[in-house]
């Protein structure tokens, strides 16, 4: 398969800016009326028109850069680690032995879990003691109450 960044002379995965600029300046370089006679210039127009066709059409431009990432993909797996299944399609083979993965937390997440964890204890263990007993947590509640100052509340009725 033709890598069409290639043929422009750009970067894996452009942008469509990038991509029209560089059609324009090789089409300009090697557009036939400028170059007559020149076979190999004609065919290499050919190939840039080719390409950029494909890069400014969204839809053809999605499903080629797919698939050159699975052409990058696949070239990355070597040889030896490569198995056919049962319908004959290649499929990565893992040839270390299986080990249990460790969790790593960074530091940084286990001291906040820590302070959240004393947090929510702070918050919700102060709460108001109990006895058990209906009538002795009545009476607490009550000296509670007398020991918080009033709002100077004013009765306007009289």
């Amino acid at each position: 398969m033709k890598n069409y960044y290639d043929i422009l002379q750009l970067g894996n995965f452009a942008t469509d800016r990038e991509i029209k600029k560089a059609f324009r300046q090789l089409a300009i370089k090697y557009h036939p009326d400028k170059n007559k006679g020149r076979k190999d210039y004609e065919e290499k127009f050919k190939e840039i028109a080719l390409a950029y066709e494909v890069l400014s059409d969204p839809n053809k431009k999605r499903d080629f850069d797919f698939k050159l990432s699975q052409q990058n993909l696949s070239s990355k797996i070597p040889e030896t680690a490569r198995q056919t299944n049962n319908e004959g399609q290649r499929r990565p083979v893992n040839t270390k032995p299986s080990e249990e993965k460790k969790v790593k937390v960074p530091l940084f997440w286990a001291l906040a879990i820590i302070i959240f964890i004393i947090y929510l204890i702070s918050t919700f263990g102060s709460g108001t003691t109990t006895t058990g007993d209906p009538k002795a947590d009545k009476e607490l509640e009550k000296e509670e109450n007398a020991k918080k100052p009033k709002t100077g509340e004013i009765d306007f009725k009289k």
